[in-house]
């Protein structure tokens, strides 16, 4: 069942467990791993008492209490998790998992410093841990030393290969630098794979109005929108013939069509007033 843990292929896992604990009914290893299966597929209520009860046999199982840690943080118990996390640090001062996930926690108690420190003991212990890197580099940008997460983002990158996130990331680091063009080249990355993301539309339409490309910039806002859809769907509404934005100029005899959204469309239009 180990293999099916690492392949995601959670349901066929859980059956093979459940028949080792058939056989076994308390076998230490196959309870931790039942644990963690239940909280992959989001049912950390059902983990927590199979997890208290593997590690009452084994105390010292410092993977057991890692997987708690992960448990008490999916039922938003973060100081709790917290303190699992350093109490299997503790007891294996090299478990590299356990600063990562100890850094995401502290993260979320915004104790940024700390975090930092973690995230940096786990690359230290595992060079090629890459969410510890993508990690440090997160924690730079939030702390708005993007410079710092740029080379973080890189390292991640020559690690893990194409990665839409972090071509985006890396995006909004450059913008906030005011390297407007280095900025746009990775948002073309990210959006080349994934122009989905509905965060990187709304960025790059604000790239592209600080470039004061404001047709461009409403592309990717409207699209974001689907106004397109909101007209079809609003028909009956007279004023509503053809959207206001045709070009980088506008017609003060156009009708302005206003829906309950604030943000980059708002400074798209005024900014090219």
């Amino acid at each position: 069942y180990i293999i099916f843990i690492k392949q995601k292929k959670y349901d066929l896992a859980l059956k093979l467990v459940n028949s080792v604990l058939k056989i076994i009914p308390n076998y230490q290893p196959a309870l931790r791993d039942k644990a963690l299966i239940y909280f992959q597929i989001n049912k950390p209520d059902y983990a927590l008492p199979i997890i208290e009860k593997s590690i009452s046999q084994n105390p010292k199982d410092y993977i057991a209490i890692n997987t708690l840690g992960l448990i008490y943080g999916s039922l938003k118990l973060h100081p709790k998790a917290k303190q699992t996390f350093e109490k299997a640090i503790q007891i294996n001062p090299k478990y590299a998992t356990s600063y990562n996930n100890l850094g995401n926690t502290l993260q979320i108690l915004n104790n940024y410093n700390l975090a930092l420190i973690n995230f940096k003991k786990a690359y230290e212990i595992n060079p090629g841990f890459d969410e510890s890197i993508n990690n440090i580099a997160n924690i730079y940008s939030i702390t708005g030393e993007y410079k710092k997460s740029i080379k973080y983002y890189k390292i991640a990158l020559n690690k893990g290969g194409v990665n839409p996130t972090i071509y985006y990331n890396i995006g909004v680091a450059y913008f906030y630098l005011n390297q407007i063009d280095k900025a746009e080249y990775f948002y073309k990355k990210s959006y080349k794979i994934n122009s989905n993301d509905e965060k990187l539309k709304k960025n790059y339409s604000l790239l592209l109005l600080a470039k004061q490309e404001y047709k461009k910039a409403w592309q990717f806002f409207d699209g974001r929108l689907h106004l397109d859809e909101f007209v079809s769907k609003n028909s009956s509404i007279s004023n509503i013939r053809n959207k206001l934005w045709k070009d980088s100029s506008i017609n003060s005899n156009d009708k302005i069509l206003v829906i309950k959204e604030q943000g980059a469309g708002d400074e798209i239009l005024h900014a090219s007033m």
